[in-house]
């Protein structure tokens, strides 16, 4: 994308008109919200600014793990730091923030409050985002592309498991499930899979499948304290990131997937496991020109 933060005509400068998105909290949340702005974006006809370095979960630059085939998309915190480095004179909505763009980029200022999109047609160059809690992340996630080095990470991964695999999600910390009861009801198919991955933020979990003795399988990177959820753990950010996206893949091409998870993450990747066609596409576009 070309970045002429001015275009002069007859001696008249034109700033530029964007929507700063500035999304935390669980992956399928932070989707979600990038979902909505995308879309008031092109309402409105702005350019989107998407920074992910600055909130309480991940804290990634988002284009290190995406991209996106939108022009009027930016996602690297790097690019919307010179955004607001070389022009100043951005007016900004809630005015509140006008002084406060660069400190959000820099990770010196965190919004603790939701700020909504207005339908109300608003004159700012500059309009924030932030709003917690998340719809059907699917939609969006569907348009994203895996960057080549995640590919590789996730493929390796997925290469390792015995096929066909059964894959069981338990999500169990900040949400509760009863796994003992999934177990038991799907106990047979359970015992008759050659290969089993267990998709969970919850380490005792997988210990009580392994006293089983089944064959399972896991891949993600556990807190040696306690911890909420995995998003909001003392986990390095990119290997969170890296073990979420390996494990939406292996879910997703799993042959069988068990849960009885609650939340919209398991809705999210239910999603990718019938879509298995468009996250082969996501996951290996470039896969081939990166070995």
């Amino acid at each position: 994308m070309c970045f002429d933060w001015f275009t002069k005509n007859n001696c008249n400068y034109i700033v530029k008109m964007y929507v700063y998105c500035q999304p935390g909290s669980g992956f399928n949340d932070i989707i979600s919200m990038i979902g909505r702005a995308i879309e008031y974006s092109k309402q409105t006809n702005r350019i989107l600014l998407i920074n992910t370095c600055n909130n309480r979960t991940y804290k990634i630059n988002f284009s290190d793990f995406f991209s996106f085939s939108n022009e009027n998309v930016v996602c690297d915190t790097n690019q919307i730091r010179n955004i607001f480095t070389s022009n100043t004179r951005l007016t900004v909505y809630p005015s509140m923030f006008k002084d406060k763009l660069l400190d959000m980029v820099n990770e010196k200022y965190l919004i603790d409050n939701d700020i909504h999109l207005n339908e109300d047609k608003r004159d700012e160059n500059v309009i924030i985002y932030q709003k917690s809690g998340g719809i059907y992340g699917y939609t969006i996630f569907k348009e994203l592309m895996i960057q080549p080095t995640i590919q590789l990470i996730c493929n390796e991964r997925y290469n390792r498991l015995k096929m066909p695999y059964l894959c069981i999600h338990i999500r169990n910390t900040d949400y509760k499930c009863n796994y003992e009861e999934l177990y038991k009801k799907h106990k047979d198919e359970i015992h008759s899979a050659n290969e089993i991955y267990i998709a969970t933020d919850d380490k005792s979990a997988i210990d009580f499948f392994k006293l089983k003795e089944l064959p399972i399988q896991n891949f993600t990177t556990f807190p040696e304290t306690s911890y909420y959820n995995l998003h909001r753990s003392d986990i390095n950010s990119n290997t969170k990131m890296t073990d979420l996206l390996s494990d939406i893949y292996i879910i997703g091409m799993s042959d069988k997937l068990l849960s009885n998870s609650k939340g919209l993450f398991i809705t999210l990747v239910r999603s990718c496991n019938k879509n298995k066609d468009r996250l082969i596409e996501q996951y290996n576009y470039k896969v081939q020109l990166s070995v």
